[in-house]
């Protein structure tokens, strides 16, 4: 079961969300902020949240960790494939370009 290393008020929330979002079944591990615990820190060594364990998978970074899951637990419509029209928009900024003369 995926396990989502949580304070509140954090990026952590994040991935709580996309894990209801698509409906996958997830523990939340509390934190208190600057006392990780042993078990944040096999995770995510830098003791930081947010921090997930899926099986063998340890890893933190709320972006890192949203496109880890949904890929991993997809398909979901909440994330655009290659293909898509709008995948540039999907991943972040973009901007208009200008012809150079």
């Amino acid at each position: 079961m995926l396990e989502i290393f949580h304070i509140p008020r954090t990026r952590s929330q994040r991935i709580i969300w996309l894990a209801e979002e698509m409906g996958l079944p997830y523990e939340i591990r509390r934190e208190t902020f600057g006392q990780p615990s042993a078990e944040l820190l096999a995770a995510n060594p830098s003791g930081k949240v947010p921090a997930i364990r899926d099986g063998e998978v340890a890893m933190g970074e709320s972006t890192a960790i949203m496109l880890y899951l949904t890929q991993k637990h997809g398909p979901t419509p909440l994330a655009l494939q290659p293909e898509h029209a709008q995948y540039a928009d999907y991943l972040g900024p973009t901007f208009p370009t200008t012809k150079r003369p």
